[in-house]
């Protein structure tokens, strides 16, 4: 099962990664970095081989049509040796406020659990779950399939002890024992793609189309007449492959089969004057950033990202409205001697 929480006013995140690359022909030094989140206005990448680090925040915003908003970001080359970089951005838009966390009991029992205001709240500075805990298990619950009430949290920043959230059970094949104390750590799957990794049931969670569960809980289908069971049937059909188990579930698929995805189209990125946009949807900064064996001044290892994302007037009709947008960030590093940038990324612009 899975928790969710509530509410994500965020108008624009950046979540950052560095993937790890190997060569080919030789055993490149590469540089790996764990997703973080980052304020546009400020946000810091380490990088070197073997070493990850992140930190981030939520930024709320009043985003219209035709506006711009600056993406400022700092990457700082932490390794000893000198380094190409690249970055990719993923967008997506969100139907709204509410979030969807994880909440993992050990097995593979898994909770969703919403109604989470998640403004002005710091992400954490690690991979692993955002906090720990016990969650009791409430039955019924007049506002969701199961009530979760948390005690014991190391961490009450996203999560709070004592208060009573709605949860929705993502694996039907698993039993969970409803009035049971469970001990549990709490992930996000928004923040830390890769949440997946510390449980043991990643070929199940993997799969999981995380976007259209994130539209079904918050497209207010008790509000429009639809009882829990029906919302509880719909997550199934997604998350095991039950087939539509009653009209009411195959109406609210329907729905999130047409509504979901809204085209990203109208949002343009660009990282800044200093990155080329190369043949596979990579940018690519044009210089190499020294590492410590031949720099020791911080500064000059670190890069400054100042570009804009910008939302189209022209393409952002009303279906926009009260939707957030979330801009998710990779950055690659590879070492800059010996061709490793060819070899590693064939289709770089240089």
């Amino acid at each position: 099962m899975k928790t969710r929480k509530n509410i994500l006013p965020i108008l624009l995140t950046v979540v950052v990664s560095l993937a790890l690359v190997a060569g080919s022909t030789y055993a490149w030094f590469t540089a790996t970095a764990e997703p973080i989140v980052n304020e546009f206005t400020a946000g810091t990448v380490n990088i070197s081989a073997g070493y990850t680090a992140g930190f981030g925040k939520v930024l709320a915003e009043n985003w219209n049509p035709g506006d711009c908003t600056d993406l400022d970001l700092e990457i700082v080359n932490e390794g000893t040796k000198s380094v190409y970089l690249r970055a990719k951005f993923d967008k997506k838009w969100l139907h709204s406020h509410w979030r969807v966390l994880v909440v993992y009991t050990g097995k593979t029992v898994q909770l969703l659990a919403i109604e989470w205001d998640s403004s002005d709240y710091d992400y954490p500075q690690t991979n692993g779950p955002i906090a720990t805990g016990k969650l009791h298990i409430g039955f019924p619950s007049q506002t969701a399939y199961i009530d979760g009430i948390f005690s014991n949290l190391d961490s009450q920043d996203y999560l709070v002890n004592g208060v009573k959230y709605n949860a929705w059970c993502v694996d039907k094949d698993e039993n969970i024992t409803k009035g049971a104390t469970y001990n549990v750590e709490i992930y996000d799957p928004l923040t830390n793609p890769d949440w997946f990794l510390e449980t043991n049931s990643k070929a199940i969670w993997a799969t999981i189309p995380w976007d259209k569960i994130n539209y079904i809980i918050n497209a207010n289908y008790l509000g429009r007449g639809y009882n829990s069971d029906d919302i509880q049937n719909a997550i199934w059909y997604y998350t095991n492959n039950t087939g539509i188990l009653s009209t009411e579930a195959g109406e609210i698929i329907a729905d999130t089969e047409a509504n979901w995805n809204l085209p990203v189209d109208n949002v343009g990125v660009n990282p800044g004057d200093d990155w080329v946009l190369g043949t596979d949807g990579y940018w690519y900064y044009k210089y190499p950033v020294a590492g410590s064996y031949t720099e020791s001044d911080l500064a000059a290892r670190t890069i400054k990202l100042t570009g804009r994302v910008c939302l189209n007037g022209e393409g952002t009709d009303n279906r926009y409205q009260g939707k957030l947008f979330l801009l998710t960030s990779f950055f690659e590093a590879v070492q800059s001697s010996n061709g490793a940038i060819n070899d590693v990324w064939p289709h770089n612009p240089f």
